[in-house]
């Protein structure tokens, strides 16, 4: 499992939330998001946008 932490996180539905962890999969697949409160250890940070409201090949482009 992977968890990233970024500014902003558009989820498939649109619904827009700032500062969050995003769960990812072994395989990279999107698993669960929750607010990011503060630091928490083992959650790497991505600088900008996890859109996850595009389709997946939208986001090849």
């Amino acid at each position: 499992m992977t968890r990233i932490a970024c500014n902003l996180l558009i989820l498939p539905d649109g619904i827009r939330h700032e500062n969050a962890i995003v769960t990812l999969d072994d395989n990279g697949n999107y698993v669960s998001w929750k607010p990011l409160n503060g630091e928490e250890a083992f959650v790497e940070w991505v600088r900008g946008t996890v859109d996850l409201s595009k389709t997946e090949k939208e986001n090849r482009k």
